[in-house]
């Protein structure tokens, strides 16, 4: 006889259907957000994703500008005045050797790092010109060792590009678009910026050495240049968000490291910044300047150095320009002040003739003007 007494056991659920993981998969327009947070490694000169590119002639610093800046993003201070992201850097010191090490001590010493900054060298050379290369494994390698020590990598520093390339050509867009590619792999296994250091070619007004194709894949790039002020860093290139022609000035100081057997002092140099991050002028405008004469020249230099000194971006509108520095008329007032101005005339004249002024500023096309917001014009 058959028992009812017990309840019937459940029916298995039937078997749900497996959704395949998608690598080209659709977002939807209206569910894309913008990013407004974590773009920078230093605000405004290097992105926190991506490829930068620092190039310069022999002996111009290029490799020194580089680890100055990857010391300061490893411990999280200020470089050139602009806020760092702090991470690990991993700097491949493909040219190496002692001279190498002796300017990672200088550095070391001479901005007193902490013990535990994640910054880590390696100076053996990876071949990243071949497809064959040794991408995957730089990243297998680098993550067991980051994974061990704790580290969230934010560069990849890769010096320099030559020495990299294992024979390949540098001319060749074939072979240079390969470096990219390594690259992009590398710096995209860990979500964080990739560096090349790089020389200019034989006509350093050219730019880079190579293949255009560099240029093209390139989110950023940094010119080292030299000139009778001094050495100089200008951002040539910067695909989102900040100007592409901020420039700002260094010097190489001698460091001593100690002696050698012989008791001669042993040295290496180490960076130092010297001055403010500002925009760089085109000389055609710089020289059309010059023809202004008079209490006119006067109050553009007042405007110039107003906007270098305590200007800010000028907010999004289709009424302003993007990207650009600019100030509002009363910050203005405290500089027309101090270059005197004021000087023999009442306040209300001393206005009268800043307004007439700017008017015919503008109307010559050295500034623009918009409501209360001022700016320089280079047309």
């Amino acid at each position: 006889m058959r028992d009812d007494t017990h309840p019937k056991a459940p029916k298995p659920p039937a078997a749900q259907k497996k959704v395949a993981t998608l690598r080209f998969r659709i977002v939807p327009g209206h569910r894309v957000v913008p990013m407004l947070t974590g773009a920078w490694l230093v605000k405004h000169l290097l992105p926190a994703r991506g490829l930068a590119v620092i190039y310069g002639p022999p002996g111009s610093g290029k490799s020194f500008v580089a680890l100055n800046v990857a010391y300061h993003v490893a411990m999280g201070e200020t470089w050139a005045g602009k806020k760092t992201k702090q991470g690990a850097i991993i700097y491949i010191a493909a040219e190496g050797g002692h001279g190498f090490a002796n300017r990672v001590v200088a550095a070391r010493e001479q901005l007193e790092v902490p013990e535990d900054t994640p910054l880590g060298i390696i100076y053996v050379a990876p071949n990243l010109g071949s497809v064959e290369g040794d991408a995957l494994l730089l990243v297998k390698e680098i993550k067991a060792q980051v994974f061990a020590l704790g580290w969230e990598v934010a560069a990849i520093v890769i010096d320099t590009l030559a020495r990299t390339m294992a024979g390949a050509d540098e001319n060749s867009t074939t072979d240079m678009g390969r470096f990219v590619r390594n690259v992009e792999f590398v710096a995209n296994a860990f979500q964080c910026l990739g560096i090349a250091v790089h020389h200019t070619g034989k006509d350093v007004d050219k730019g880079m050495r190579g293949s255009s194709a560099l240029h093209g894949a390139a989110d950023t790039e940094w010119e080292i240049g030299e000139d009778d002020h001094g050495k100089s860093i200008t951002v040539v290139k910067q695909k989102d968000g900040a100007p592409d022609n901020l420039t700002w000035r260094f010097a190489l100081i001698p460091h001593v490291l100690g002696e050698d057997e012989d008791n001669e002092k042993v040295s290496s140099c180490v960076v130092a910044i010297t001055s403010e991050v500002k925009q760089k002028e085109n000389p055609k405008i710089a020289s059309k300047r010059k023809q202004v004469k008079g209490q006119k020249a006067l109050l553009l230099k007042a405007i110039t150095c107003c906007i270098e000194d305590v200007g800010d971006l000028l907010p999004v509108s289709a009424h302003l320009p993007s990207n650009t520095q600019g100030i509002i008329r009363q910050r203005l007032e405290n500089y027309t002040d101090m270059m005197g101005f004021k000087e023999g005339t009442s306040e209300r004249v001393q206005r009268s003739m800043v307004d007439k002024m700017l008017r015919e500023l503008a109307g010559d096309g050295f500034i623009g003007r918009w409501g209360k917001h001022i700016w320089l014009v280079d047309n």
